[in-house]
């Protein structure tokens, strides 16, 4: 008999999409985005696309200390995104959205996703 897990799995998507493909359903550029935001592997550099809760500010780079990809909060929502550290090497008590950065290595020169340039 097997031991352990014989597979895992993370389901992330999008918040307009925060459920599970239908059949025929074809996934959407935010949701892949997400996807692969989620599935680097902390620490990294990320780039932030605009000002967010008054403490990231827009074109400055913070670098994500953990990654959430399936929880919920303490009201019962579902969340996914980065974790930050503070100053003081305490985490930052807030799961951030993983759409309002862009992960370095994905950073065009006139700081712009590569994946959506692609698609354009």
């Amino acid at each position: 008999m097997a031991r352990g897990a014989l597979f895992t799995g993370i389901w992330s998507r999008c918040p307009e999409h925060n459920n599970l493909l239908e059949p025929g359903e074809i996934i959407c550029s935010k949701c892949k985005l997400v996807q692969r935001n989620l599935s680097l592997t902390p620490p990294f550099p990320v780039y932030a696309k605009t000002d967010y809760w008054n403490k990231f500010k827009e074109g400055n780079v913070y670098e994500v200390y953990w990654i959430i990809k399936d929880a919920l909060n303490q009201y019962g929502i579902k969340v996914s995104g980065y974790v930050f550290q503070n100053e003081d090497k305490s985490l930052w008590e807030h799961v951030a959205d993983p759409l309002i950065f862009i992960p370095i290595q994905y950073l065009t020169e006139d700081n712009k996703d590569k994946w959506l340039s692609e698609e354009s």
